[in-house]
């Protein structure tokens, strides 16, 4: 769990993209992606392409389907980086629980009982390898959704 880190998500929602995966079901979770967040955690621009040298990639996610004691996870997967790590090759992972009293690892809910944060993954010690990668996200357990995105040589704005 070395790249991967949480953070709280205390804003309004309205306005996302949010991931098309979810758009044509049931979302429990929506999400975006992005490399740069506003101190109000707001995503800065909405991209699912970044550049090999990008610090940090943000997966921004909300939920009003989500009660307390529920936990929320992140796997962090490189799918295929032309044989610098291995296919589907496991990054990182996190857990977090959805807690209103302050115990667990998110303490606080957005309007209207809705639950949201910030999982973030860092660049590696010599820059992302040029491929194809995904974010899974998990409630008890079970998947609600991929995140896909793509590491590119170009530098990207």
């Amino acid at each position: 769990m070395r790249n991967c880190k949480i953070g709280l998500l205390l804003c309004s929602l309205c306005g996302w993209i949010i991931n098309p995966v979810l758009a044509a079901s049931a979302a429990i979770i929506d999400t975006i992606l992005t490399d740069n967040i506003a101190t109000t955690d707001l995503p800065i621009k909405v991209k699912d392409t970044f550049s090999q040298n990008t610090p940090v990639i943000y997966v921004i996610w909300t939920s009003d389907k989500l009660q307390a004691g529920q936990k929320v996870k992140i796997v962090w997967i490189a799918d295929d980086t032309n044989n610098v790590a291995a296919a589907n090759y496991k990054i990182d992972s996190m857990d977090l629980l959805l807690d209103k009293d302050g115990k667990g690892s998110l303490s606080s809910t957005l309007p209207d009982n809705s639950w949201g944060g910030h999982f973030m993954v860092t660049k590696p010690t010599n820059g992302w390898p040029l491929g194809k990668y995904h974010a899974e996200l998990y409630v008890d357990g079970e998947l609600a959704t991929k995140v896909p995105f793509t590491i590119t040589e170009r530098k990207l704005e």
